[in-house]
C-alpha cells in the first residue's frame, strides 16, 4: 500500500514539473503577438467626401446698360456742308413707312436706290446677225407688281408737294434724288411692293438743334 502511495505522490510531483516547463515557453501577451498571429488595426468604413467644389469670390452685379445716345450727325462727305439725318434699307411689300421733319434751313436732299424683286423672262426680239431673224433672249426683269411711291405732304395744309415712284406709273430708273428747297414741315411717306429701297436724306447742319 505505501508503494502505491508513493508512486501516485512521484506521479503527481512529476506532472508539476512537466506542466511548470510548459508554462515557460508559452508565448507573451505583451509582446504584440498572439496565437493568431499579430494583431490587425481595424480599418475606417467611412469614405472621405472628395472636394468637388471650391469657394470662389461672388461676382459683382453688372450695371445695367445704359441707353444708347442719339448720336450726333456727321457729314455725308469731308467738307460738304450737308448732314445725313437718316440712312435705311426698307423692303417693302403693301406696307407704309411715314417720317415727319420741320426743314427750317432747305434743300433736304432724299437718296433713292431701288432693288426690284428679279424674275427670268425669255424675250423675242430681231437678231442682229446674219438674216435678222427672230431669237429667244433669257434676261432678268422686274416683276409686274414691283412698285414703289414716294409722297411728300406738308403737313400744316396736308397737300401733296411732290411724288415721285418706280414702276408701273413711273419710271424704271432705279437712282433717284429728290430735293426740296423750300422751308416747311413736311412728312415723308413711302410704300410699295416687291422692292427694297435704300433711303438716305441731308440737309444742311442749321437744321439740327445740337443743344
Amino acid at each position: 500500500m505505501n508503494r502505491v502511495r508513493y508512486g501516485f505522490a512521484a506521479g503527481l510531483i512529476l506532472f508539476g514539473l512537466l506542466a511548470c516547463a510548459g508554462c515557460a515557453d508559452l508565448p507573451n501577451s505583451n509582446n504584440g503577438d498572439g496565437f493568431f498571429g499579430p494583431p490587425v488595426s481595424p480599418t475606417s468604413s467611412v469614405t472621405p467626401t472628395p472636394a468637388y467644389l471650391v469657394e470662389e469670390t461672388p461676382i459683382a452685379t453688372l450695371p445695367p446698360t445704359p441707353l444708347p445716345k442719339t448720336p450726333t450727325p456727321v457729314p455725308t462727305v469731308a467738307g460738304t456742308p450737308y448732314v445725313e439725318i437718316y440712312n435705311e434699307t426698307l423692303t417693302f411689300n403693301y406696307n407704309i413707312t411715314a417720317l415727319g421733319f420741320n426743314l427750317s434751313k432747305p434743300p433736304l436732299n432724299i437718296g433713292l436706290t431701288i432693288h426690284p424683286v428679279m424674275v427670268e423672262r425669255y424675250i423675242e426680239t430681231e437678231s442682229s446677225y446674219g438674216s435678222h431673224e427672230m431669237v429667244e433672249i433669257r434676261r432678268e426683269i422686274p416683276v409686274d407688281n414691283a412698285e414703289f411711291v414716294i409722297t411728300i405732304y406738308d403737313k400744316k395744309t396736308g397737300s401733296i408737294v411732290l411724288k415721285e415712284g418706280y414702276g408701273k406709273a413711273y419710271s424704271y430708273d432705279d437712282t433717284q434724288t429728290i430735293v426740296i428747297r423750300t422751308p416747311g414741315w413736311y412728312q415723308i411717306e413711302m410704300t410699295g411692293s416687291f422692292v427694297t429701297v435704300d433711303v438716305a436724306m441731308t440737309v444742311p447742319p442749321e437744321n439740327i438743334d445740337t443743344a
